[in-house]
């Protein structure tokens, strides 16, 4: 499966800066493109802040299906890429999934 797309906050709704946003697209511009994966935040850590994201929603008795699926979807990437692996090489994980 290959992503042809990247979806972008242009216009704010997630996050109010034009700052952050510019970074943001800067950032995926110079490690997810040019697939070099050094943004300096394991994958590890990633699919942990998921993870605690998704256990909050549940502790609270909020349904979070697309939480749950992303969690593990980050979990089974740190299992196969290793925890080390930069976040950014999710992409590369993705990438490998074939469908059905």
């Amino acid at each position: 499966m290959r992503f042809e797309t990247i979806l972008f906050d242009l216009d704010g709704t997630v996050v109010d800066s034009g700052g952050i946003i510019l970074a943001s697209m800067r950032h995926a511009t110079e490690t997810v493109l040019a697939r070099s994966y050094t943004s300096g935040f394991s994958l590890g850590l990633m699919a942990k802040d998921i993870r605690t994201a998704d256990e909050l929603a549940s502790a609270i008795g909020v349904p979070a299906p697309l939480a749950d699926a992303t969690a593990a979807l980050w979990s089974t990437a740190a299992e196969r890429l290793g925890s080390s692996a930069d976040h950014t090489e999710i992409g590369q994980y993705l990438a490998s999934i074939k469908p059905g």
